[in-house]
């Protein structure tokens, strides 16, 4: 398991990342030590677990189960998941063009609804906003 320092205090902290790998390897990390319970990130864990077929049943029972202590969730997920090596790769938002991120301050207007008017604006309309730098007339 990988640990981290912390800034200000200088206590050991264990990495959420830590916990799935050894959910995933059948490891019993934090029966080990109890004084890393508290570093357990439940949301991390289930979010991780539900990117993966064998696993989105697990996660979405944790889910609905958000109250229990995180041993109890810990347990569940060491008893039910087995042993297999996932990839770890989080779905991230897709890079915003520069245009809509322009139109949206120009038109004080959230980037989905930019991207509308984006697609209704001609070239010309657009130059004429970057050149106004975002004011009105």
């Amino acid at each position: 398991m990988k640990f981290k320092k912390s800034g200000t205090m200088g206590a050991i902290v264990s990495s959420p990342f830590a916990f799935i790998n050894a959910i995933q390897q059948g490891k019993h990390s934090i029966r080990s030590d109890p004084s890393r319970e508290s570093d357990y990130n439940a949301f991390l864990t289930n979010k991780a677990f539900s990117f993966h077929y064998d696993t989105v049943i697990q996660s979405n029972e944790m889910n609905q189960n958000y109250g229990l202590d995180s041993m109890l969730q810990y347990d569940y997920y060491l008893g039910t998941i087995r042993k297999c090596k996932r990839p770890h790769r989080w779905y991230k938002s897709p890079k915003t063009d520069k245009n809509v991120i322009i139109v949206a301050e120009h038109y004080k207007i959230n980037k989905k609804r930019a991207l509308e008017y984006l697609s209704l604006m001609t070239d010309d309309d657009l130059i004429k906003i970057k050149n106004r730098g975002g004011k009105d007339e």
